[in-house]
């Protein structure tokens, strides 16, 4: 049995949503997530590869006036990357992939609190 491509990036994609998912941008830089973005550029039509390599390389912008105003640049800037990722393999980032993470967290609440 062989796994279609278009399942296997819909895979990937949710894989690198619930890596990146953090609401104030933050991730560690782990192999899985090297991975993730290696496979998806591979799959990638356009061969930019800006948004992966600025998702990796991350943010190393400070703002002035607050640590506050650090959390929000850093979500942004994930999340442009995440949808330049999601336009460089052809697939509209919709909500269903934004809140996947949020969406696996309450099955498994669920899930112990009929147990």
């Amino acid at each position: 049995m062989s796994i279609p491509p278009e399942a296997l990036t819909h895979k990937a994609l949710l894989a690198l949503e619930e890596i990146c998912g953090s609401p104030d941008g933050r991730f560690e830089r782990t192999m899985a997530l090297r991975f993730v973005l290696a496979y998806l550029y591979a799959v990638s039509k356009t061969k930019n590869r800006h948004p992966f390599d600025e998702l990796w390389n991350g943010n190393g912008f400070r703002h002035q006036h607050s640590k506050e105003m650090d959390r929000i640049c850093q979500s942004q800037q994930v999340n442009s990357c995440l949808n330049g990722i999601y336009n460089a393999v052809g697939v509209h980032r919709s909500t269903d992939f934004i809140f996947y993470k949020i969406r696996q967290e309450e099955r498994r609440r669920e899930k112990r609190n009929r147990m």
